[in-house]
């Protein structure tokens, strides 16, 4: 897992570079600091093999589970000031492979139970997608659609009232995530995993889109354009590892090329009546 540490580090600039920061020392010690610190922690803890399954670690593992949604949820609370929305990037850098030494049913109820109650009670989607990327490692072959769902998460950081448009961004990780729970015999953790999923993206479809005052400023772009990347091309993310979205990439652009055609040839009609 320690290639994670570079997709990581590379999170954290982003959201340094997106979220609205802090002028000054501050902001230096917060980038720079954070860049440095991040990969070389998680080069040293997996290296340590902290996430193993043995028994003297499974403490140890269930703290950062329960840090990684806290922390996810802390970046986002009213009273915090912008730039903590960078706790996504940590939480789920050492969330999402610490899930992995815990018991696949107790990780199914928990990360479910936490996304869907994010969903219900939480304006926004960086949350229940957190959740869901930590809960999916309960499935067999599901770490693809974890690291999915994670880049899901940390990209709609920036957007916190975006609600349900920001969800979209976990399309690909969803799509890995029922090809995962689809491809084995039926089991406990698939079959929660599966209500979880459903009932998280009802939640986050039902929710209303906060009305947001003014356009977005131009420090969103960053976050916006590596989104639509993520939506289109998930193949392309080499590090997710193998998410069986095989033709995804192909019928994304497919897809848009389609919708391109058909908005030109709408505008061109108006124009000529």
């Amino acid at each position: 897992m320690t290639d994670l540490a570079w997709p990581a580090a590379f999170a954290m600039a982003l959201l340094v570079a997106t979220v609205p920061r802090p002028a000054g020392i501050e902001g230096i010690v917060l980038g720079g600091g954070a860049l440095v610190a991040l990969p070389a922690a998680m080069y040293v803890g997996t290296s340590a093999d902290w996430f193993a399954t043995s028994g003297e670690t499974l403490p140890a593992a269930m703290t950062l589970v329960t840090g990684a949604v806290l922390f996810a949820a802390a970046a986002l609370l009213p009273t915090v000031r912008p730039w903590c929305r960078v706790l996504v990037v940590p939480a789920l850098a050492f969330g999402v492979p610490a899930a992995a030494a815990l018991s696949p049913v107790g990780m199914a109820v928990l990360g479910g139970a936490a996304a869907v109650a994010a969903a219900w009670f939480v304006t926004g989607a960086v949350v229940p997608l957190a959740a869901l990327a930590v809960a999916a490692t309960a499935v067999p072959d599901g770490l693809p659609a974890a690291l999915l769902l994670a880049a899901a998460a940390v990209l709609a950081a920036p957007f916190p009232g975006a609600g349900s448009s920001a969800a979209a961004l976990g399309l690909p990780g969803a799509a890995a995530l029922a090809a995962a729970v689809a491809g084995g015999p039926v089991s406990i953790p698939r079959v929660l995993m599966t209500l979880a999923v459903a009932a998280t993206a009802v939640l986050l479809v039902m929710r209303p889109r906060p009305a947001e005052g003014g356009s977005l400023s131009w420090w969103f772009a960053p976050a916006a354009i590596v989104g639509l990347w993520l939506v289109v091309a998930p193949g392309t993310w080499g590090w997710v590892g193998d998410a069986g979205l095989g033709h995804w990439d192909f019928g994304a652009v497919l897809a848009l090329t389609a919708a391109g055609i058909a908005v030109v040839a709408v505008r061109g009609s108006e124009a000529r009546r």
